[in-house]
């Protein structure tokens, strides 16, 4: 970079050895211009790399700003999709112990309760009453979850016609409410 001082000590010579008149004070002013179009240049340059440089700050900033909501975004979509999977697990987990554990076959079935039907069957063929009715599934859908008083009849066993039977049927108030056989 070209130093000022030095410009004005070349300024000087040329006054001082007489070479000058117009000729020196031409070569003194483009010189001079000449120096400030390059400070002019150097000084644009330093402001274009500090708007650059705000510029990609600004960048910057706002793609983590961007990244940021995606992010929440995201996490609230799982958490929820997190939340509805725990609820159906649930419902499956449910299902599943009704019909393929043990509880099922000591007291739980699946099927239809009406007027006419106040007791069945249940995996082991054992025959059981209605002790309770859990109106887990809505009764318009016609399926409900009964709990069962279990014998130790089955279909398939000898004793099956003895007459008891009409003992174990119970009174309905109404056909969509079972009541409590004993």
């Amino acid at each position: 970079m070209v130093n000022l001082s030095e410009i004005d000590g070349l300024r000087l010579s040329f006054w001082n050895t007489g070479c000058g008149g117009i000729a020196a004070l031409a070569i003194q002013l483009s010189l001079i211009g000449v120096v400030e179009s390059i400070i002019k240049t150097l000084r644009m340059d330093s402001y274009l790399k500090a708007i650059s440089f705000k510029n990609l700050e600004r960048l910057q900033r706002a793609a983590r700003l961007k990244n940021d909501a995606h992010t929440e975004a995201f996490q609230q979509a799982r958490d929820e999709n997190d939340a509805e999977l725990t609820n159906i697990q649930a419902i499956f987990q449910d299902a599943f112990e009704l019909k393929y554990i043990e509880s099922y076959d000591l007291g739980y079935i699946i099927g239809f309760v009406g007027c006419d039907h106040q007791d069945g069957w249940d995996a082991y063929n054992k025959m059981a009453k209605i002790k309770k009715a859990n109106f887990l599934i809505p009764p318009s859908m016609s399926n409900e979850i009964v709990e069962l008083e279990v014998s130790k009849r089955t279909r398939l066993s000898d004793d099956f016609d003895d007459g008891s039977r009409s003992d174990t049927t119970c009174q309905l108030q109404s056909c969509s409410q079972p009541s409590i056989c004993y």
